[in-house]
């Protein structure tokens, strides 16, 4: 087994360092072959630079801003591990994260492994995800209680700390350009995973620290990521919602929260939902594409986790 960790890079100044020093201490001695990876988004900051002072850590530079996706993709695609893990570039691995999380890999069905995700408090930033059907939208629910002792599936894996099985990732076109720049492309992915017959596992016992202030939020307004988040929610739901009761009731709520929306004077779902339409056409391609390759059913998905009594179904 051989591990890439690839890390995108997008004015990580503050961070990238860190980043790398436990990365490369993490897996100095470490009993397989493995190699890190710096993808840096055209950052203006110089961060670039910082990877250079790293023997041995192989820099990829790109000429224009593409988006944490995209660069993602381009990570995994010059990589030459079975096994990638994507690093956010604000996110610092312990000293033995791998040695729990690679070994779900010997089961052929497994398709990704995250890693349980904490702040500088100690609190849970990332952990298991379940899939859930909420007021009409699809969205994963996190559980308020995950087993911190033993794995356990979750519906996708964070995109800044988990291993994926390379070939699967590139099956599946890896990170939907439909999410550009950012947010939700973890989540499409696991879910088509699972519905592709796959799984994903939360290990607890493999950790990183999530620095609270990370590099999205450092560099973007509030307003423009909440507009971001609203418009992926719409796109994930649009391409990937295939059982006819569950897209009907999505369409149906939709309709009812526009409509509230709009009499409260609060008009921010009406040019989201613009926006979305406008892709329309790459939406509805992406769902054809994937229609080939699903084994089960969106209410398949839920039951293997209600199996657990553990998923959210409203």
């Amino acid at each position: 087994m051989k591990l890439s960790v690839i890390i995108p890079n997008y004015n990580g100044k503050p961070y990238l360092g860190d980043c790398l020093d436990a990365a490369t201490d993490s897996l100095g001695g470490a009993p397989f072959e493995w190699e890190i990876i710096v993808v840096d988004d055209a950052s203006p900051d110089g961060s670039a630079e910082i990877a250079t002072g790293f023997p041995g850590v192989k820099l990829i530079r790109q000429d224009m801003n593409v988006g944490f996706g995209a660069t993602c993709n381009n990570g995994v695609n010059v990589a030459r591990g079975d096994i990638v893990y994507l690093l956010n570039n604000d996110v610092i691995v312990e000293k033995d994260f791998w040695e729990h999380l690679l070994r779900h890999f010997d089961s052929a069905g497994v398709f990704a492994v995250t890693s349980l995700s904490r702040d500088e408090n100690g609190h849970i930033v990332e952990a298991r995800k379940l899939p859930g059907f909420v007021s009409g939208f699809l969205k994963p629910v996190v559980d308020v209680n995950p087993p911190l002792d033993s794995p356990s599936d979750t519906i996708y894996g964070s995109g800044g700390s988990t291993a994926f099985r390379r070939d699967a990732f590139l099956s599946l076109g890896g990170f939907d350009p439909l999410y550009h720049p950012f947010y939700w492309e973890d989540f499409d992915l696991g879910y088509r995973a699972w519905k592709r017959g796959m799984r994903v596992i939360f290990e607890p016992r493999s950790k990183v620290l999530h620095r609270s202030h990370g590099v999205i939020r450092s560099s973007n307004r509030e307003e423009y990521i909440g507009r971001i988040n609203r418009r992926n929610q719409l796109i994930c739901n649009w391409k990937n919602l295939t059982d006819a009761k569950l897209r009907a009731a999505h369409f149906a709520m939709l309709a009812v929260k526009t409509t509230a929306n709009v009499m409260t004077l609060r008009t921010y779902m009406l040019p989201v939902i613009k926006e979305v339409a406008a892709k329309k056409d790459g939406i509805r391609a992406a769902r054809e594409k994937e229609a080939s390759h699903i084994r089960i059913s969106d209410e398949d998905v839920f039951r293997l986790f209600d199996s657990s009594g553990k998923t959210a179904k409203v």
